[in-house]
């Protein structure tokens, strides 16, 4: 497999949970339906990555899906917005990991209360 399938196969998942997401919210609006959120939906991801010496949490919602072949695959979306980012440098990152990312849902909750009450939580986890 080359290295670019990795990258398409997560663009995919994150495009159907976006495309149904956003169907399930038209079709509630449509009918007036009360058992879930009605208006716009932002994807959100939260990056993680780590080394041998730090940690890194990074929460961004997503804007348009951007035309493939005009940006080559490198910039897939528009308007990406960062809202949350938590670092540790520390010679022992996974020793910093639960509390970098129990800061990060705490910090991303009071900026997007949103995402964890009517979005059922990030699109998807990227590391």
């Amino acid at each position: 497999p080359n290295a670019g399938s990795g990258h398409h196969k997560l663009l995919q998942l994150i495009g159907k949970r976006v495309a149904d997401e956003r169907k399930a919210r038209e079709r509630r609006a449509a009918t007036g339906a009360e058992d879930g959120p009605t208006g716009e939906y932002v994807p959100t991801i939260v990056m993680a990555g780590m080394t041998s010496d730090g940690i890194e949490l990074t929460t961004m919602q997503l804007g348009h899906m951007q035309n493939m072949a005009e940006v080559d695959g490198l910039a897939p979306f528009g308007d990406v917005t960062v809202h949350t980012s938590v670092c540790y440098q520390n010679s022992d990152p996974l020793s910093a990991a639960k509390r970098a990312m129990k800061e990060l849902v705490e910090g991303t909750d009071a900026l997007l209360p949103e995402l964890f009450d009517d979005d059922g939580g990030p699109v998807a986890i990227v590391t």
